[in-house]
């Protein structure tokens, strides 16, 4: 699968991993410690299949055309069902257009129907956690509860990223390209097979 994700500044980048390695020091599983490689995002758009000869433009054209964006994790929240523990920004007209806006560019790429990162569907996250039991999603909220105070943080690349899938998790994390908004050209960080 592919995906295609809103990253931050360094800066905001290591305070969102600080509160990741607070986690990981209470003996909790946090995403970095089960995908190598990855970094803080925010997910706009996932797809099964992508023409790799084709997409980067269109991510090309989005970055052009769109400008840094401070957001504010203001919020910690869960999604139960898949032991998800994330940081959730204030959802602003500025960060929902921004997310249709790329859909809007890239809708020709479009292959999963119902999408959870479709426009109707989007429930921006930054995930800290996941595949938790009960008990751990429990520990990890409230430790984090009381550690977290809101996080400014500020978009400023898109990355496209291939990922694999085994048993229903993230075991890799592939960097394809990534380009900073506003971007005038791209470059591919990593060579993956296009028939993949």
């Amino acid at each position: 699968m592919y995906a295609v994700v809103a990253l931050f500044d360094e800066k905001s980048e290591a305070k969102i991993e600080q509160l990741s390695q607070k986690l990981a020091s209470k003996r909790l599983p946090i995403h970095a410690q089960h995908v190598k490689g990855i970094r803080p995002h925010v997910t706009l758009a996932t797809y099964h299949k992508l023409p790799l000869h084709r997409i980067p433009i269109y991510i090309q054209t989005f970055c052009q055309m769109t400008r840094p964006l401070p957001i504010l994790f203001s919020a910690l929240s869960s999604f139960p069902p898949g032991g998800t523990l994330f940081l959730a920004p204030t959802v602003t007209i500025e960060l929902l257009n921004m997310h249709t806006s790329y859909h809007s560019v890239c809708r020709s790429f479009a292959d999963i129907e119902h999408s959870l990162y479709n426009p109707q569907n989007w429930v921006p996250h930054c995930t800290l956690a996941n595949n938790l039991t009960q008990r751990e999603l429990k520990d990890a909220f409230a430790y984090c509860s009381e550690q977290f105070s809101p996080i400014e943080v500020t978009i400023t690349s898109i990355g496209l990223v291939h990922t694999t899938f085994e048993n229903g998790k993230c075991v890799r994390y592939q960097p394809v390209i990534e380009l900073p908004l506003q971007a005038d050209s791209y470059v591919y960080t990593e060579k993956v097979d296009a028939r993949t």
